[in-house]
């Protein structure tokens, strides 16, 4: 197997934010980035591509919790002989949101 040595250059907080982890994990900052960079390669995926299949399961949290409050919201109704929609709508918001 072929081997070659790479060098980049860190400043700033990125290089803060590597000897942190780094000592954290117990690493040297230069073991670290050699297992990032390896581990980012082997994953498949950009941390673009990441972070827009993250953004797109949140929307969908939203909208299942959005179905969940309307279904609740009508299960009560239907059980409740004294609650006006009002009533269920706040109660049933206020025990979602924790």
């Amino acid at each position: 197997m072929h081997s070659e040595t790479i060098s980049f250059r860190l400043g700033g907080a990125e290089l803060s934010a590597l000897g942190e982890r780094a000592s954290a994990e117990r690493l040297s900052p230069h073991a670290l980035a050699r297992r990032l960079v390896t581990s980012s390669l082997h994953e498949g995926g950009s941390g673009a591509e990441i972070e827009h299949a993250i953004g797109e399961l949140r929307e969908e949290l939203v909208r299942l919790r959005g179905d969940l409050e309307t279904m609740l919201e009508v299960v009560l109704l239907n059980l409740s002989k004294d609650a006006t929609k009002a009533e269920v709508q706040a109660f049933v918001k206020d025990q979602l949101r924790r």
